[in-house]
């Protein structure tokens, strides 16, 4: 059984090696159950390719991946995908659609997963009331300032 301060995501040591090049070496770290954290550094720092060990879009060449105190190294896609459907996944330079509210965006990845209108609705105010940016939900992405616009791509992984 889980405990609260167990980590929920965990990289022990963990490699990345691309086209015979190693492009991430030996990353640990871990975060917590309702800890927030930002990935940051230089272009070619392996940021984005962190984020696609936790997702089990890629495979370590070396050490462990964690998810939830499962080592995913390992996992079949079918499995990959239903741990997906946990998380959000944010890419870098992400775009909403123009012609959807921030709230209708951010509605997206619900209906893609076969919610109801009702229930993707919910989990969308849910997710912008958590990053704290409600009052945006009827804005449109032309709307938003860009220090406004950034804080809206939380709410939508």
């Amino acid at each position: 059984m889980s405990m609260v301060n167990d980590p929920l995501i965990e990289l022990v040591n963990a490699s990345v090696d691309l086209n015979g090049e190693r492009r991430l070496v030996g990353i640990t770290f871990n975060v917590t159950r309702g800890e927030f954290v930002c990935l940051h550094g230089s272009t070619g720092s392996g940021k984005s390719l962190s984020l696609k060990l936790i997702a089990g879009l890629i495979r370590p060449s070396a050490g462990e991946v964690r998810v939830a105190g499962e080592l995913i190294n390992d996992f079949s896609e079918r499995k990959k995908l239903w741990m997906r459907r946990s998380m959000g996944i944010m890419v870098q330079d992400m775009q909403l659609l123009e012609d959807r509210s921030v709230l209708e965006n951010v509605m997206l990845p619900a209906l893609a997963s076969e919610a109801s209108f009702s229930e993707a609705r919910k989990r969308a105010r849910s997710a912008l009331r958590k990053c704290r940016i409600a009052h945006l939900a009827q804005q449109f992405p032309w709307e938003l300032s860009a220090c406004s616009g950034s804080f809206r791509l939380p709410a939508h992984a």
